[in-house]
C-alpha cells in the first residue's frame, strides 16, 4: 500500500498546480490579455489587446485567423468587418505574419449581431511580438 501513496500524491499535486495556473501561460506583452482572460472578462465592443500564437491563417476563405493562448482560442477577424449599422472597419494587415507566429491583436470582442458572431474578435491592428 505504501508504494501506491507516492504516485497518488504526485498526481494530486500535479492536478492542483494545473488548476492553480488556470489561464496562465506565455509571458504577456505589456497591457495585453491572453485568450482565456479575454473570454473570462468578456468586455464587449471596447478596445482591448490580446495575444497568442497564430493558427489557421489562410486555411479558410474567410478573413480571419485563430489566436491561441491561455488554453483558449479566439477567431480574430482582420477584414470584412461590418457593424450592424453598416459601418465598415478597415482591414488590419497580416503582411509578414505566418501560422505559428506570436502576435498582439488590438481590437474589440464582439457580442454577436447581424454581421458578427458571439466572441469573435475584430482587429484594427495585428503585430508580431
Amino acid at each position: 500500500m505504501r508504494q501506491l501513496r507516492f504516485p497518488i500524491v504526485v498526481a494530486v499535486f500535479v492536478a492542483l498546480v494545473i488548476a492553480a495556473v488556470g489561464c496562465a501561460g506565455t509571458e504577456a506583452p505589456e497591457g495585453a490579455l491572453d485568450c482565456c482572460e479575454c473570454l473570462e472578462n468578456r468586455v464587449y465592443d471596447t478596445e482591448v489587446r490580446i495575444y497568442g500564437k497564430v493558427h489557421s491563417l489562410g486555411a479558410v476563405p474567410d478573413q480571419y485567423l485563430v489566436l491561441v493562448s491561455g488554453g483558449e482560442e479566439i477567431r480574430v477577424w482582420y477584414d470584412s468587418m461590418i457593424e450592424d449599422d453598416g459601418t465598415e472597419w478597415p482591414a488590419a494587415s497580416t503582411s509578414g505574419i505566418e501560422n505559428g507566429d506570436r502576435v498582439v491583436a488590438t481590437g474589440e470582442l464582439k457580442r454577436g449581431g447581424k454581421h458578427s458572431s458571439l466572441n469573435g474578435f475584430w482587429a484594427g491592428n495585428i503585430e508580431e511580438y
